[in-house]
């Protein structure tokens, strides 16, 4: 598996919930009449390439990680799989290291999924750089390099990603808070 491996899969599951939340005929028109997961949308929303969209759907099919739909023919992600992984095997695989003062988007414990759930300590935030951003913190780089455009555009998946850095970055307590509300968005189906 590649880091863009997990992006991938967290966006699939995030267009799943808006096409139950905003029907499928609305996910088109927002993609310009386009199937919302096709490969060609997944590269222009994550801004990973299309060969390497598909190379990544192919690697998480072969893994399990991912299933072909009966119905639709698109790959489908085991949600109880990837939440394990990204619990259990995240940080060891991709591990993160806060790196300098960037100007950035807040992730981790900063974003908005857990800001209110913990009490920092220090003031210093997690920050994906990002030439826009309007936050300044301690610099982290993302799983995939265009994670900061990308949640932009989404922000069910914006909640994914920080709440896979919080477990990537945090103590056992902040991770054990983090993999806790992953589960809890992962088991809404």
């Amino acid at each position: 598996m590649k880091s863009q491996d997990i992006v991938i899969l967290l966006k699939l599951i995030s267009l799943q919930e808006q096409e139950k939340e905003k029907g499928v005929e609305t996910l088109r028109r927002e993609a310009q009449g386009e199937d919302p997961y096709s490969v060609r949308n997944l590269e222009s929303s994550l801004g990973i390439s299309k060969t390497e969209v598909n190379a990544s759907i192919n690697r998480s099919l072969a893994s399990g990680i991912a299933a072909k739909d009966r119905d639709t023919g698109r790959a489908k992600p085991s949600r109880r799989s990837l939440q394990n992984f990204i619990v259990h095997g995240l940080k060891f695989v991709f591990p993160a290291k806060p790196g300098a003062m960037q100007r950035g988007i807040p992730t981790a414990f900063a974003a908005p999924v857990l800001k209110s759930a913990l009490i920092s300590a220090g003031s210093y935030i997690y920050v994906w750089p990002y030439a826009s951003g309007r936050d300044m913190g301690q610099s982290v780089m993302p799983l995939f390099k265009s994670v900061p455009e990308a949640v932009q555009k989404d922000d069910r998946l914006y909640g994914y990603l920080a709440l896979a850095d919080a477990i990537r970055l945090g103590n056992q307590r902040e991770a054990g808070l983090a993999a806790e509300r992953l589960s809890e968005r992962l088991a809404q189906k």
